[in-house]
């Protein structure tokens, strides 16, 4: 809470000494690096401050939550189309059903079309 206050308070609609938009065609570069420091750093002290044992103490529940968090978030931007594409791409296939389509909705959503040509 008090990080985004400070950020509101700090940004171009307050007092305008952090404007992003002023630094030209690099503010997304920029923007992206910054905030992937900041993380990195965040998720270090996090770290940092965990006692010894609290990863043979929370091993089950850590993998439980990490891995399928992991896994599915590794699916989604891995693919070549955004989520949302696929989506669109699943409902056109819905409305116009074809006999050489792939067997399961949910394996298009993940995958893809395997068939399809690098070209798109």
């Amino acid at each position: 809470m008090l990080g985004t206050v400070f950020g509101i308070f700090m940004g171009p609609y307050f007092l305008g000494i952090f404007d992003p938009r002023a630094w030209g065609h690099q503010s997304n570069a920029i923007t992206l690096e910054v905030m992937r420091i900041v993380l990195a750093t965040g998720l270090f002290a996090i770290g940092v401050e965990l006692p010894k044992s609290y990863m043979a103490q929370h091993a089950k529940s850590l993998l439980t939550m990490v891995i399928p968090t992991m896994a599915i978030g590794w699916l989604i931007v891995a693919g070549r189309r955004t989520l949302s594409a696929q989506m669109i791409k699943i409902s056109r296939i819905h409305s116009r059903p074809s006999p050489s389509a792939l067997p399961s909705t949910g394996f298009r959503l993940l995958f893809g079309d395997l068939r399809m040509s690098n070209a798109n």
